[in-house]
């Protein structure tokens, strides 16, 4: 089947954009110091020209510039680096920490094509490095692919693999330490023609001296050619045992999430063998005019880039307007589709008891909460003191950070500072562990540090208060929109909570069947257009 489905680019006008957006013909303008420098390379035309062993590098580059910008947030003062996550090049490029001896390696490989010899059919591939798990009814539910696989059908052949085995790993999905087997790839003899390694000549980026000429000292140093070979090694690794793999399943599709470096590596293979490959949009964050990580790619070749998906799934028409508005017309890759928010979507079981239903429909105000992080910035102080102040016959909805989850104690600390503010109508267990999308419905307003559930809520007309200053940042074009306001102090924070206004209007689609249509023309090898 060669038929095309349309890719709906959607409608962005610069309403929405408002002011933290930038003039793409002249990008005169981007929201952060590494953003200035990515727009000027770019403009400069000679990032396509980074090479390593013939492709091209410039999205990995970039991403580790505009990664450099988590010094900037901690020169801010809105985190510390004691409570950020290590990120940026030496994180992305250090050794690994567990080496498996050969036998293991090679056992692990032999699993794989053992494994493969099951799925004769072409299955739907779905590949991530951290499984998004919750149990919902009794049931492990993987928030991101389960959805997509719902809606596919009962029929659909899918393979879901996890590439680190240990962390909640769901029954039935295949467990591969990639690492471990791109490690001691070199170590092994070849069963599979597809395992001969990529030409091993040349330790050079092609290029770099021009980029190196027109950025800071300081990200020179950070950014050294050495520096870059090595990581470039370790994707090239990778990229080889995935070969391996996907030449034994051939599905004619890849969905992941994210752009990290397997996930680059994966692109790469999947590339070389012709099969297409999605990011799946996991937050609205990734799609923020203030984070060009996703979108406002100016210069990308005719070819496309190899470490680029094929296709961006994404929530909503904002969304792909951000990545459509710079895309080049001559170039078939790196395009949105508008498949929706997969769990706005799917057909789950009402986990939400008959008791705490009755509990909001009793109060005044029923008021979900969503988290932060609670290394960053978990449960801000203001917001306590607003809980504190406010009617007794308010109701809060608290939902600790997915990321926190795994952590036995994070509700009852929770639980314990609230009680210990003498904020007593309030429920954490139920609420973190029930979908979002069954909380959200059950509430008047929405507050939050700067989750991107807030767009989510904007699907059930539901108003957002941010409170912590990362969301001026992050969010700040939907400050601009009816239904969002800002707040630091406890007082603002009530107010704001108490004030009626405007609904926002929702940011998301939630067409189901658009999404089936989507996946299943995917699924038999069509490639929208």
């Amino acid at each position: 089947m060669n038929a095309a489905i349309d890719v709906d680019h959607g409608v962005l006008d610069n309403d929405i954009l408002g002011p933290e957006s930038y003039d793409t013909k002249t990008m005169s303008h981007s929201p952060s110091p590494c953003g200035d420098i990515v727009m000027h390379l770019e403009r400069s035309g000679i990032v396509n020209a980074l090479k390593f062993q013939g492709v091209c590098i410039w999205p990995r580059l970039r991403a580790l510039l505009l990664a450099a910008d988590t010094t900037q947030i901690i020169r801010e003062g809105l985190a510390t680096p004691a409570k950020l996550r290590r990120s940026g090049l030496t994180a992305l490029t250090r050794l690994l920490e567990e080496r498996d001896d050969r036998h293991a390696a090679r056992t692990a490989l032999d699993h794989i094509c053992a494994v493969a010899e099951q799925h004769r059919r072409q299955p739907i591939m779905f590949i991530g490095d951290r499984p998004r798990l919750t149990t919902i009814g009794g049931t492990a539910w993987n928030l991101l692919f389960d959805p997509l696989i719902q809606l596919v059908g009962p029929k659909a052949r899918y393979v879901k693999l996890t590439t680190e085995p240990g962390i909640g790993v769901e029954a039935g999905a295949v467990s591969i330490k990639l690492d471990a087997l791109a490690d001691f790839l070199g170590d092994l003899d070849p069963a599979h023609s597809a395992l001969d390694p990529v030409p091993q000549t040349g330790n050079r980026i092609e290029g770099l001296q021009a980029v190196h000429d027109a950025l800071p000292d300081t990200l020179c140093q950070r950014f050294t050619e050495e520096s870059l070979v090595k990581d470039m090694r370790a994707i090239e690794r990778h990229a080889l045992v995935l070969v391996a793999m996907l030449e034994h399943w051939r599905p004619p599709v890849v969905f992941f999430s994210g752009q990290n470096r397997a996930n680059l590596a994966l692109t790469w293979a999947a590339r070389r063998l012709g099969i297409p490959t999605v990011d799946i949009q996991h937050g609205a964050a990734a799609f923020s005019p203030a984070n060009i990580k996703w979108h406002t790619w100016t210069c990308i070749p005719d070819q496309g880039y190899d470490l680029l998906p094929d296709y961006f799934w994404v929530w909503g028409p904002a969304a792909a307007a951000l990545i459509s508005r710079t895309a080049n017309p001559n170039c078939p890759y790196h395009r949105p589709l508008v498949g929706g928010h997969p769990n706005l979507m799917a057909n789950l079981p009402d986990v939400i008891p008959p008791e705490l239903r009755a509990r909001c429909a009793a109060a005044d105000k029923t008021v979900a909460v969503t988290l932060g992080l609670a290394r960053l910035h978990g449960l801000p102080d203001p917001l306590v003191q607003a809980m504190a102040q406010a009617p007794r016959e308010w109701l809060w909805l608290i939902r600790v950070h997915p990321q926190d989850w795994n952590d036995p104690d994070a509700m009852a600390q929770v639980e314990a500072r609230l009680q210990a503010a003498t904020v007593s109508n309030v429920a954490v267990r139920v609420p973190t562990q029930a979908p979002l999308e069954q909380v959200l419905p059950l509430a008047d307003r929405h507050v939050t540090p700067y989750s991107s559930s807030a767009v989510e809520a904007s699907a059930f007309g539901i108003p957002t208060v941010f409170v912590h200053p990362l969301a001026k940042c992050v969010f700040g074009y939907l400050l601009k929109e009816p239904g969002y306001a800002y707040a630091e102090t406890a007082d603002a924070i009530g107010a704001a909570l108490a004030a009626d206004g405007p609904k926002p209007h929702s940011m998301v689609s939630t067409a189901g069947k658009r999404a089936q249509a989507l996946l299943k023309a995917l699924a038999f090898g069509e490639r929208p257009a």
